[in-house]
């Protein structure tokens, strides 16, 4: 536009007067660069000192041909290295910066690590960062699961592996086959994630010291998962390996031989209360000791939520469900169809929870006492009984002594049986 008004020698030098004067703005406040003409945008010294004035941040308003300038986007890193984020894409094929930048993520805080996000550059893509061992090595210190992005030859890299394990167990999987016998390297992964146990050699994990070893580790987040599963068939029926297992976490029992599934001990163990993480395990108890009340009645009793868990003959059992149900209404409906049919067991899970309406046997429903007690503990259930017992004057009555009664009467006055909640209401 200068060109169309003025000759070129004028606007030339106007132009260089705009532009001292952006440069000049721009140093007074990196914040100007947002608005700055893309000349001083792409202008690697203008941008350089608007990044050293803000901390790194005028790297985001910088053009796109500066963002592809490896010494503009370190200069931005060396601030918080973030900021690779605003990196051009066309960067992460220059081995020498991604080298350089990969070392400074490595040198930051954990949290600007994260945001940093060095294991989803674009390196996978690239042969040659792949195969670099400088690199590779910087990458598993943030991220050990990068491992397996690395050249074959760095999976068998000892060091890079041994790096990578210490940032998580986990990255034991990507290693060599024989770093993964590599005992030291194992111990590793196991005393940082149990579960790695899956990741080592056979040979370790017939190896009774090591099993042993990675049961008594505390796990992710304090808690010790269910790892008897990848230990040999052999160690699965060791007594002492077992009960530690089991005291670890009760779902090991899941993973030990038929034999010590059916030790009362064992069994025992498993099902104390301070240790069930899942309530499930129960069905993983030998069907005769679910069976054997003498041993069972006392673990429903304690937590009741095993019930639904064990097997369909224990599920039958009236004692077994009356101990389930008393505890938790809503129980009747792991019992046996003939249990939920008896009077007795369905009237003591109604009385808990009035929801276990729901699950009683067909037969059991038109019953006019097990409906009372039903709507006595919550007069909603009401609306769901079938016309016949709703024109029960005996169960209108248990409805209106709910504890909603009020609402229970209004409720019912709009149902068939008005006439006979007025008379009711009305009393004597």
């Amino acid at each position: 536009q200068l060109g169309a008004v003025l000759p070129a020698g004028d606007a030339a030098e106007v132009s260089l007067v705009l532009t001292d004067k952006w440069v000049h703005e721009v140093a007074e406040d990196w914040r100007r660069l947002r608005k700055a003409p893309a000349a001083i945008r792409d202008d690697p010294e203008a941008v350089l000192e608007a990044i050293a004035r803000s901390q790194g941040q005028a790297i985001k308003f910088a053009g796109d041909g500066v963002r592809a300038n490896a010494d503009v986007v370190l200069a931005a890193m060396r601030h918080d290295v973030g900021l690779a984020q605003y990196a051009s894409w066309d960067l992460a094929e220059d081995v020498a910066f991604m080298l350089a930048a990969a070392e400074l993520v490595v040198a930051s805080s954990p949290v600007q690590r994260l945001r940093a996000g060095l294991y989803k550059w674009a390196w996978r893509e690239s042969d040659e960062l792949r195969a670099n061992a400088r690199f590779v090595h910087s990458v598993v210190l943030v991220s050990g699961l990068a491992l397996a992005h690395a050249a074959e030859p760095l999976q068998a890299d000892r060091a890079i592996v041994s790096a990578a394990v210490k940032q998580t167990g986990y990255a034991l999987q990507y290693a060599a086959a024989e770093l993964r016998g590599d005992r030291e390297l194992a111990l590793l992964a196991v005393q940082d994630l149990p579960v790695a146990l899956q990741y080592v050699s056979a040979e370790l994990r017939a190896d009774r010291e090591f099993v042993l070893f990675a049961l008594q580790q505390p796990g992710e987040r304090g808690y010790n998962p269910d790892v008897l599963q990848y230990a040999s068939q052999d160690l699965r029926a060791d007594r002492e390996v077992v009960s530690l297992a089991v005291q670890r976490c009760a779902m090991n029992l899941a993973a030990a031989s038929e034999e010590l599934r059916s030790d009362r001990a064992i069994a025992d163990l498993a099902l104390q209360p301070g240790r069930l993480q899942n309530p499930h395990v129960a069905r993983y108890v030998a069907e005769e000791l679910q069976r054997d009340l003498g041993f069972m009645l006392p673990h429903v009793q304690n937590t009741p939520r095993l019930f639904e868990s064990l097997c369909p003959s224990a599920r039958a059992d009236r004692k077994l469900a009356l101990a389930a149900v008393e505890r938790d209404g809503l129980l009747l409906r792991s019992a046996s169809e003939e249990l939920r049919a008896d009077a007795g067991v369905v009237l003591a899970a109604v009385r808990q929870n009035p929801g276990a309406y729901h699950f009683i046997a067909e037969p059991l429903k038109a019953s006019w006492e097990v409906a009372a007690v039903a709507v006595q503990k919550d007069w909603r259930l009401f609306r769901r009984l079938p016309s016949k017992l709703q024109s029960n004057r005996d169960v209108a009555l248990a409805a209106l002594r709910s504890r909603g009664a009020t609402k229970a009467g209004k409720a019912l006055q709009k149902m068939t049986v008005a006439a006979m909640v007025a008379e009711i209401l009305e009393g004597p």
